[in-house]
């Protein structure tokens, strides 16, 4: 699966005009939040403003003595060119590249009317919440693990080998090569080792593991079919509070 521009959100272009007063334009941006604007003649955008572009004119203007006459500036001052450019087809990896450079780039989606702007900080809310599926399903396995080991104190590898041998499933080598496939069979079938651990019984403990797995599995083979990420992200929020919670517990508490 190929990931492209498209992927991650871009917004529709906020402008003012070349002839507006810089003054004011900073004051939009800092209003609104934005880190740069595009800059229009007779409606057809020339340009981009920025604070990074800003910020250069108002170092030559204090070199120059002239930064007291700010106030009259335009934003034509500071505009700069309107690049870089790029379509929405493009492969996501291009963006890396792009925003190590600028802090934002354009997109010119054609079925758009006006040009999309895509910062960094959009780029790197979309990768936070694209890995954070994976962390969470990586501590929800690793937390899982920690009970196996704390109620098979003795050789676990040896109990996880004997036990699978003859079960219509692949036979770990130990912990460390078993999947959710694995362990709620283990623990069902051991679960007097577990009970101690939990309030709610061995099925209930089966069922949220294979909840988890199917999300696990859905999310690393990018299958959608009856895949909602909505639910999707309160089963994994609850799956790593509830398993972190057995954790740090005593077998006797």
């Amino acid at each position: 699966m190929v990931r492209t521009v498209a992927d991650v959100p871009s917004y529709e272009l906020a402008s003012v005009d070349s002839q507006d007063n810089l003054i004011s334009a900073i004051e939009i941006m800092f209003e609104k939040d934005y880190s740069q604007l595009g800059v229009e003649r007779g409606g057809e955008l020339i340009g981009m403003v920025s604070y990074r572009s800003i910020s250069r004119v108002l170092s030559i203007l204090r070199k120059l003595g002239a930064d007291k006459n700010l106030p009259g500036r335009t934003v034509q001052i500071a505009t700069e060119d309107v690049e870089p450019v790029v379509k929405p087809t493009a492969d996501l990896v291009l963006l890396f590249d792009l925003l190590a450079e600028d802090p934002y780039v354009l997109v010119d989606d054609p079925d758009q009317e006006s040009l999309q702007i895509l910062t960094n900080y959009d780029l790197l809310h979309y990768l936070r919440d694209s890995i954070e599926p994976f962390l969470m399903i990586e501590d929800i396995e690793i937390a899982i693990r920690t009970l196996l080991q704390e109620a098979f104190t003795d050789d676990l590898d040896t109990e996880l080998q004997n036990f699978y041998q003859d079960k219509d499933i692949r036979t770990p080598v130990g912990l460390t090569d078993c999947s959710f496939g694995h362990y709620p069979q283990f623990m069902c079938q051991n679960w007097p080792q577990f009970e101690s651990y939990f309030e709610e019984n061995g099925d209930f403990v089966r069922r949220l593991i294979n909840e988890v797995g199917d999300v696990r599995n859905q999310i690393f083979h990018f299958r959608s079919e009856g895949h909602n990420p909505d639910v999707d992200e309160a089963l994994l929020n609850f799956a790593h509070s509830y398993f972190a919670d057995r954790i740090s517990r005593t077998p006797s508490s």
